[in-house]
């Protein structure tokens, strides 16, 4: 290192290239390694020749159509300048209608890097996947970094589940609250004022914290939301209420962990996700697919 640049032929000597050599005398020598029915051929000519092979075989590849579901969970689309990437329930429950209707899409490739959102919207999210799989699609889910929470609630009903073994995922759960503003209110000498009907009436108020039945009425809910996503996970993976229980209650797990609990079915990258789209349209492992952004 500490006398570079070194000339080729003090490269050479010092092994860190093996031959010195013109262009002709390295495409002899290629030659003596191949077999004399190899052609060589230009660069662009091959590239030529490969744009060819894919776009024949493209030809006659099934559609699979990638849809992304990446970002908070909600019941409708967030706008603005500051919304950033989400997943609505309401645009993306049409986006799978409309995949299960068209029959040029043989399957459809579900993305999901979402840390979760909504219950209500992640269950209908949910209910769409099935109805998608019922219409005779199949749908194999694609975890990405995180697959959490409602991300897991939405990735649940597919055909198979592929995760990377870092992926987090699980956090079968629910959690709620609100921020309680008074003292910053106090700070800023603003004062509210309500006019309500109903003992719970201001029950998601920032003005006012849980009264003790507010309370109560919170962890009904909570307990409901709880059993329903952890009957639909048992119902979705073939486990048992017991089993799901036990790896639930909000905890995280890896994909590599998740897999071994039942979570997930695969583990891997696009190729390992590619192999589960064609084992759910039975096709052989290579079987050529087309990749359509839906």
């Amino acid at each position: 290192i500490d006398t570079a640049p070194l000339s080729a032929d003090e490269a050479l000597d010092r092994g860190l290239v093996d031959r010195l050599a013109y262009h002709d005398e390295t495409l002899d020598d290629i030659r003596g390694r191949v077999t004399s029915e190899a052609e060589l051929l230009p660069l662009p000519d091959y590239l030529s020749s490969q744009r060819s092979r894919r776009r024949w075989h493209a030809r006659r590849a099934p559609i699979v159509a990638l849809v992304d579901a990446r970002g908070p969970v909600t019941q409708r689309r967030r706008t603005g300048p500051l919304a950033g990437p989400g997943v609505s329930s309401d645009m993306l429950g049409a986006v799978l209608r409309r995949a299960a209707q068209d029959d040029d899409v043989a399957a459809v490739l579900l993305h999901v890097d979402s840390p979760g959102g909504s219950a209500v919207a992640s269950d209908t999210i949910r209910r769409a996947v099935h109805e998608t799989r019922r219409a005779g699609t199949p749908v194999v889910a694609w975890m990405g970094d995180v697959a959490a929470s409602g991300g897991y609630y939405i990735a649940m009903a597919a055909d198979r589940i592929v995760a990377q073994p870092g992926t987090l995922t699980g956090s079968i759960g629910v959690v709620a609250g609100k921020a309680v503003t008074t003292q910053l209110q106090d700070k800023l000498g603003l004062e509210t004022e309500a006019v309500t009907r109903g003992a719970n009436a201001r029950f998601l108020s920032q003005a006012t914290g849980f009264s003790s039945n507010e309370r109560a009425r919170l962890d009904a809910l909570l307990d409901r939301i709880y059993d329903d996503f952890t009957a639909k996970v048992a119902h979705d993976r073939g486990l048992t209420r017991e089993h799901v229980h036990e790896i639930a209650r909000g905890r995280i797990w890896t994909g590599a962990q998740a897999h071994e609990l039942g979570l997930v079915d695969d583990l891997g990258g696009y190729p390992a996700t590619q192999g589960a789209v064609r084992a759910a349209l039975g096709l052989p492992d290579d079987a050529p697919l087309r990749l359509h952004p839906y």
